[in-house]
C-alpha cells in the first residue's frame, strides 16, 4: 500500500499521486515495484468485486472496458465490439458477470485486467485509464462507506471535481 512505502515520510490521500511517494520516500527500486498504469492490481481487483457482489443481488451482468491498443489481446477481446471514448480512444467491449472482471484480457503476459467495469442497472462503476495508476469506484453512499471501511483496500473519498495528473 502506498501508504505504508510513504510511512512517516508524506500523508497519503485521495490527491496523493506516485511522483509524490517517489520524491518523499526515495524507494529502492530493487523493493518496491512501480505500480502499473492502466490495469486494476489483481488482488485489488478480487477484493472489489467481492464487495461489489455482496452489494448487488443477483449478480449483475456487466460491460468491460479494454483499451485496443494493448498487445498480445485474447481473441475474444480482439475481435469484441469498439466503441470510441470522449479522449478519442478506442475501447473494446465485453459482456459477462462481475467475475469477468478478474480475467486477464491478455494472452501474454497474462494478468492486465479490464479498464472499466460498470453493470447494465448502473448502480456502480469501477474506472480506470491506461495512463493511471488509481481506480476511482462511484457507487451509493453505502458501497463507498464499505470500500473505505475495508481495510484490505487502500481507499480515499474523493469529490466530484478531483483532478487527476496524467501518467500519476
Amino acid at each position: 500500500m502506498w501508504s505504508q512505502l510513504a510511512a512517516d515520510h508524506l500523508e497519503v490521500d485521495g490527491a496523493t499521486q506516485w511522483s509524490g511517494i517517489v520524491a518523499a520516500c526515495g524507494p529502492d527500486p530493487n523493493q518496491v515495484y512501480e505500480p502499473e498504469c492502466g490495469s486494476v492490481d489483481s488482488l485489488v481487483a478480487e477484493r472489489l468485486v467481492s464487495r461489489l457482489s455482496k452489494a448487488a443481488k443477483p449478480r449483475p451482468e456487466c460491460l468491460f472496458l479494454v483499451w485496443e491498443g494493448y498487445s498480445d489481446l485474447k481473441s475474444q477481446v480482439r475481435t469484441s465490439p469498439v466503441i470510441v471514448n470522449g479522449l478519442g480512444r478506442g475501447l473494446h467491449v465485453l459482456r459477462g458477470p462481475l467475475e469477468l472482471a478478474l480475467e486477464s484480457i491478455e494472452d501474454h503476459p497474462a494478468g492486465r485486467l479490464p479498464l472499466n467495469w460498470l453493470p447494465l442497472d448502473g448502480t456502480w462503476c469501477v474506472a480506470n485509464d491506461l495512463y493511471a495508476r488509481s481506480v476511482f469506484i462511484g457507487g451509493s453512499a453505502s458501497l463507498i462507506g464499505e470500500i473505505l471501511g475495508d481495510p484490505d483496500l487502500e481507499a480515499y473519498f474523493i469529490r466530484p471535481n478531483h483532478a487527476v495528473d496524467p501518467e500519476d
